[in-house]
């Protein structure tokens, strides 16, 4: 097990990813479908020193980069699980990379995998944030569905994914309206959801390109919690999953 934090942004590169999440709002039709979401609106700072673009979505202030922190809110250190021996089953808060993804490049865009132990302190978000709730995450998709978010601008059922998808990091699909189908129409709202993969309770990684997901801040049983689930084959998202608190996923922010 090792501690090594992994790179800081430096600020110069928050600026430039802010103005690229504020572009990449477009007018939406039906053939090209976008809701109308305010632009970054200010920014985050974690407990490491990292700083996070923000982005308005309903009336909701999220995140637009997954957590990427070492350490708790009160300065404790978050360990890191390498090895699949600590990982597997561990009930205590960890995290790790994205499988293959250490490189300071990679952190920052894909951000790391956190077991839902690390959540449940409740101390991952700094002052005036959290981790979204299921109800929270609910809130985001019916807006979105409402706001015409869905691939075929339909404002009815869940097609939002390749709304909040990234146009990068993820593996292509021939299935029409699927997060991997013409990766260009991908993150109207700026969400820049890149496919990060996941690691099991067993201590195996999911690889990059096919899955990613969030945890929710809702736990269902003492060793389970709702998370949040998209797949590069597939326009909707399941926010109805819940997986092993051992499992590792990626964690985005909201507002408190």
């Amino acid at each position: 097990m090792s501690s090594t934090a992994p790179g800081r942004w430096r600020r110069g590169w928050i600026l430039t990813l802010g103005l690229a999440v504020a572009l990449a709002w477009r007018p939406g039709s039906a053939a090209d479908p976008a809701p109308k979401v305010a632009p970054p609106t200010e920014t985050v700072v974690d407990a490491d020193g990292n700083l996070y673009p923000t982005i308005q979505i309903g009336k909701q202030i999220w995140t637009a980069l997954n957590l990427r922190t070492t350490r708790l809110n009160d300065g404790t250190p978050i360990p890191l699980a390498t090895e699949t021996a600590v990982w597997k089953d561990n009930t205590t808060p960890l995290f790790c990379y994205p499988k293959d993804m250490s490189a300071t490049n990679f952190v920052p865009r894909f951000g790391l995998l956190y077991n839902f132990y690390a959540v449940e302190t409740k101390k991952l978000a700094p002052r005036g944030w959290h981790v979204p709730t299921a109800q929270e995450w609910l809130e985001f998709e019916k807006h979105l569905i409402a706001s015409g978010a869905n691939w075929d601008g339909s404002r009815t059922g869940d097609k939002i994914a390749k709304a909040i998808c990234a146009q990068t990091d993820w593996n292509p699909s021939p299935l029409a309206g699927a997060i991997g189908n013409d990766l260009s129409r991908n993150n109207a709202t700026g969400f820049s959801a890149f496919g990060t993969g996941f690691r099991h309770e067993s201590g195996i990684w999911e690889p990059s390109g096919r899955y990613t997901g969030w945890w929710t801040a809702t736990a269902v049983s003492s060793d389970h919690a709702g998370m949040i689930d998209l797949h590069y084959n597939q326009a909707d998202w399941s926010n109805a999953h819940h997986y092993r608190s051992a499992c590792g996923y990626p964690v985005r922010l909201v507002k408190d």
